[in-house]
């Protein structure tokens, strides 16, 4: 506790010696003083220190690297994309979340191609932050934008997630993902007419699909046509 205040200190009192010291933290064995070193450095903005903090990215403790990232991201230098690129493929969710960040902070063509992948990361708040990165600076996908109708359905907006999912579909007729979402949202308001178009939409462009299929098979059940809906349970069974 007390070298971490101290090098916190450090952003006051930023020059000469305690610099030195302040770099030597960065190998420090506590990992909340290496974590604290690292943010020194970036709000210090010293010379030199993107590659410290670029080795950082590959400490042991993914306080570190969740630290070291968003540092990176303090300082915006260009040079780092390797490394937060490489976060990317992080084994901790949190350590992919802050490469993320600061990715789109960067917001260079290079850094977008990079959040686009991680529209696909198995982890929610990955995609999320990925998606909204993507729209902050303009890159819009389907799937980005799929992502973030996610998100702000997920902080309940749901009139803002629609307008997302309809976006998507705008930037591709082809975008399941956007359909069988809609298709969920009308359901829930019990507007089965609505609900049913999506999902077929769905089964059109992919005969077969599975959240089509089982769309339609609630619709059906909804409206007492079990027969229709069993029909639909035995294609999912069959595909």
């Amino acid at each position: 506790m007390v070298r971490t205040a101290a090098v916190q200190r450090a952003r006051v009192f930023g020059t000469g010696d305690v610099l030195v010291s302040v770099r030597e933290c960065v190998y420090d064995s506590c990992t909340d003083v290496r974590a604290a070193a690292i943010f020194t450095l970036a709000e210090l903005g010293v010379g030199g220190s993107t590659e410290l903090l670029m080795a950082a990215t590959r400490d042991g403790h993914p306080q570190v690297r969740v630290a070291a990232c968003r540092a990176l991201g303090m300082l915006k230098d260009d040079s780092c994309l390797g490394a937060l690129t490489g976060c990317l493929e992080d084994a901790r969710p949190e350590v992919r979340s802050a490469a993320v960040e600061t990715l789109g902070k960067l917001a260079s063509d290079e850094c977008c191609q990079y959040l686009r992948k991680a529209l696909f990361d198995q982890d929610e708040d990955v995609r999320n932050l990925s998606a909204a990165a993507l729209e902050k600076n303009g890159f819009h996908t389907p799937e980005s934008l799929v992502a973030l109708g996610d998100r702000v359905l997920g902080l309940g907006d749901e009139e803002r997630a629609v307008e997302l999912w309809h976006r998507a579909i705008d930037e591709s007729h082809f975008c399941t993902d956007a359909y069988v979402r809609l298709g969920k949202y009308w359901l829930r308001k019990r507007e089965l007419d609505e609900a049913r178009s999506c999902f077929s939409r769905v089964c059109e462009i992919n005969p077969g699909e599975r959240n089509g299929l089982l769309g339609l098979a609630r619709c059906e059940h909804r409206a007492d046509n079990h027969e229709i809906a069993e029909r639909s349970l035995q294609q999912i069974l069959e595909s």
